[in-house]
């Protein structure tokens, strides 16, 4: 009898600019390489670079033809937008999607997928973001990014920081440079 094939949920979390959506890339030209054939989801409100492509703070790019984009809610009728037959699926931005974005990764693991999904797991407050404590439960490993502290200098940020002059309350701010930066610790410290 053939043996069902485990499930490998690899999550990069960190704060912004400290490379989650790139190694979301570099795994993308990795298994290109191989031959492998590769699926790419985002939520269709990250429209900061493109609306129709993945592509990271240094400008590399998934292209448009392995993207699919996704509303936030994630309703079963996008579903059929998603090819399960291919072999690697990587998930970007995850914290902006709702509780189903849960659910779309059990169902990746119930068919023994591979799966690599970034998002930021603590929002500018430090409080938890979305539902990355619920992806972050569901890895077989967790790949934990620091950036560059944009105050001080240090290469161990671990928080994002949302510029005081921005008045804007909410947990979920599209934005980059203009709105946040990547800090440690004693920088960020509210």
């Amino acid at each position: 009898m053939e043996s069902e094939k485990n499930p490998l949920v690899i999550v990069y979390s960190g704060p912004m600019y400290s490379g989650k959506s790139t190694a979301l890339y570099n795994m993308y030209e990795y298994y290109n390489a191989l031959g492998k054939k590769v699926q790419a989801v985002k939520p269709n409100i990250d429209k900061r670079y493109s609306s129709n492509s993945i592509i990271t703070h240094s400008k590399k790019e998934i292209p448009t033809s392995s993207v699919v984009n996704l509303s936030i809610d994630l309703p079963q009728e996008e579903w059929k937008n998603i090819n399960f037959g291919l072999d690697v699926f990587l998930i970007d931005e995850a914290q902006f999607f709702s509780v189903q974005i849960v659910d779309f990764v059990k169902r990746l693991m119930n068919i023994g997928k591979e799966i690599h999904i970034a998002g930021l797991d603590v929002d500018s407050k430090g409080m938890p973001f979305g539902n990355m404590p619920q992806i972050l439960a569901l890895a077989s490993e967790v790949k934990k990014f620091q950036g560059k502290c944009k105050k001080c200098g240090c290469e161990n940020a671990t928080r994002t920081y949302r510029k005081p002059e921005i008045k804007e309350d909410s947990q979920v701010l599209i934005g980059g440079e203009e709105i946040y930066e990547s800090r440690c610790y004693n920088c960020w410290k509210l």
